[in-house]
């Protein structure tokens, strides 16, 4: 197992799920959130540390970032809300409630696609970037001012891939 990313999360039904939440081995019915190939649940005690394996054995680039980028949208769209820092003396540090959330919407300007847009009880957008390998480009960032769409990168790098933790950076901290 040296060398191999332990993922705790999988995905059934498209929701992430955690591994202790599901039934043990390959009848947990999850997948793998990066590849789509059927995941192992380890969590009765055949390992010190409780995680999904892929049923090839493969060790799946990228999938644990995936996972973590795939559950903080879930806990977006779950709470409906999202933490905005002070900006500017124009905003106060404020949770923002969504009437709608829409994911990946591909209706913006100049092919802008944010992995989120909130829309709020006034009708107004605020595009979401989760941000874990790749920030917000030049370009991107280029047509998000010109077409003058209120955005939120929230950098979820350095943070535990573990529920609570990332529900509390998301919906409580800034």
């Amino acid at each position: 197992m040296k060398g191999i990313n332990l993922i705790p999360y999988g995905l059934k039904v498209d929701r992430i799920v955690y591994v202790k939440d599901v039934e043990n081995g390959y009848a947990c019915g999850c997948i793998c959130p990066k590849c789509g190939q059927p995941l192992n649940a380890r969590n009765g005690g055949e390992s010190n540390t409780p995680h999904f394996a892929h049923q090839s054995g493969k060790n799946c680039e990228g999938a644990y970032e995936e996972t973590k980028h795939r559950l903080a949208i879930q806990i977006i769209h779950d709470e409906k809300c999202v933490m905005l820092p002070s900006y500017k003396e124009v905003v106060d540090q404020e949770r923002v409630h969504f009437k709608d959330l829409i994911q990946e919407a591909r209706t913006l300007c100049d092919g802008i696609i944010p992995d989120i847009v909130g829309i709020r009880d006034d009708n107004t957008r605020i595009c979401i970037e989760i941000r874990y390998t790749h920030a917000v480009d030049e370009d991107k960032l280029s047509k998000i001012k010109s077409h003058k769409l209120n955005c939120l990168e929230i950098d979820i790098r350095n943070h535990q891939l573990a529920e609570k933790e990332l529900r509390e950076l998301l919906i409580e901290s800034t």
